[in-house]
């Protein structure tokens, strides 16, 4: 079982929500804006910032065994703390800066340093999906 610290749980979680979120903005402009057929593209966006979601979701489950939660306790927070609005910012910004186990725990070790890899995969989940939004709204 794996566990992640803070910056990893903000590099491939805070990252890629926030990257979904944008993603989704842009999308409802193209959807809007009504110029030369663009908002076909909108269904693409979509399962880019599903994939951002995806992504929040592994990193809150690998960060709450961090903190020495399940990972059904993890997702059961972010779901309950998702309906009821801002109150997810709460939740997220508790599982950025509270500080994880020590040792080892019934999850596992601890988490482990944050790579040169971690970094790289970080800056291609945030650029990528504007390439192929992009290259979608272009093509399509």
């Amino acid at each position: 079982m794996l566990r992640s610290g803070r910056l990893h749980f903000f590099l491939l979680g805070v990252v890629p929500l926030l990257n979904a979120l944008a993603l989704l903005l842009f999308g409802l402009h193209l959807a809007t804006s009504g110029s030369g057929g663009t908002e076909r593209a909108v269904p693409v966006l979509l399962v880019l910032a599903a994939a951002g979601g995806l992504a929040l979701c592994v990193a809150v489950v690998r960060r709450g065994r961090d903190l020495g939660w399940k990972a059904w306790a993890s997702l059961a927070g972010l779901v309950l703390s998702a309906g009821l609005g801002p109150v997810v910012l709460v939740y997220l910004g508790y599982l950025l800066f509270k500080s994880g186990q020590p040792g080892d725990n019934a999850l596992g070790p601890p988490a482990a340093a944050v790579t040169l890899a971690v970094w790289l995969w970080s800056l291609v989940a945030l650029v990528l999906p504007w390439f192929v939004a992009v290259m979608a709204a272009r093509l399509m």
